[in-house]
């Protein structure tokens, strides 16, 4: 998976800061996102140093949600987090909802990661195995039933975000030469196409709206891109990760490396200088 960029993300003399994932609740009033922090020369990495931290902005208040959890995504009705949850050594989408109970959904020994709900929250998206390989597949709320989204057989389908009014996801490949590619796919037809068409490291592709969307671009930073042209990349937050908008599209969020640490910042959408905030910064990490 394309973590390099994370890995070498913020670091101070004694520690280093590592930003997971970035995603807004429902309602626009909280950030969900994962950190973690290391000696600088990761000698002391562990899976269970990921803190999943909750951030309401109006208190900017922090509540750990859990640790060992990298990804998670709330339903679109807010009522449940799905997580990428590390217990006893094994990674599984879980579910948390608003009192904080869990619930499993994967049972698999094999590793699941990057949970995301479908627009309409009948079914939630994530990586996991299929005959030996790495694959999108789906859970549908309803019945429990599992079926596999992708079927590539080789390279590696990572990172599944789902439209915010249709069917429709993008995703990234992984085939092991450095030079990721982000895809397009219905989900309802299984039609996909190469959105990237080029010899960069693109991944985590997030939407902005149905027509455009966010991506990284090797360690430059967040990238800006229209559907309907592959050739339409504009450097929007150098040295920037994770971007996202709001629910409502009125707000961005990202993670922001600087010469002091790694920030989490808010803006109006489209990006306004003057109305860009630090909800969050590296001092703030979890004591305990």
């Amino acid at each position: 998976m394309a973590i390099f960029f994370l890995l070498i993300f913020c670091q101070t003399d004694t520690l280093r800061t590592t930003p997971g994932w970035l995603t807004w609740h429902p309602s626009g009033q909280s950030l969900v996102f994962s950190v973690m922090q290391t000696k600088a020369d990761w000698s002391d990495f562990k899976p269970d140093k990921w803190h999943l931290i909750q951030l309401d902005l109006s208190s900017n208040k922090t509540t750990i949600l859990d640790r060992g959890s990298i990804y998670a995504d709330y339903a679109p009705d807010g009522n449940y987090l799905a997580v990428a949850r590390l217990v006893d050594g094994q990674r599984d989408i879980w579910l948390r909802d608003k009192d904080g109970r869990w619930s499993q959904v994967t049972h698999d020994e094999s590793r699941e990661s990057g949970p995301e709900w479908t627009h309409d929250g009948a079914g939630l998206l994530y990586n996991g195995d299929v005959d030996g390989h790495m694959e999108i597949l789906i859970w549908d709320r309803s019945s429990g039933e599992v079926k596999p989204v992708t079927s590539w057989a080789g390279p590696k389908p990572y990172n599944p975000q789902c439209a915010f009014n249709k069917g429709d996801i993008l995703f990234y490949l992984e085939k092991g030469d450095g030079k990721d590619q982000i895809f397009l796919m219905s989900l309802g037809s299984g039609s996909m196409r190469n959105l990237s068409k080029n010899d960069h490291h693109e991944y985590f592709p997030r939407w902005i709206d149905d027509h455009s969307y966010f991506f990284q671009r090797g360690d430059e930073g967040v990238y800006m891109r229209r559907i309907d042209d592959p050739n339409d990349a504009v450097l929007l937050i150098p040295e920037g990760i994770f971007a996202c908008v709001s629910p409502d599209h009125q707000r961005s969020a990202w993670f922001q490396r600087t010469v002091n640490g790694v920030e989490l910042k808010i803006s109006s959408w489209p990006l306004n200088a003057k109305e860009t905030s630090v909800v969050w910064d590296a001092s703030q990490f979890p004591s305990d």
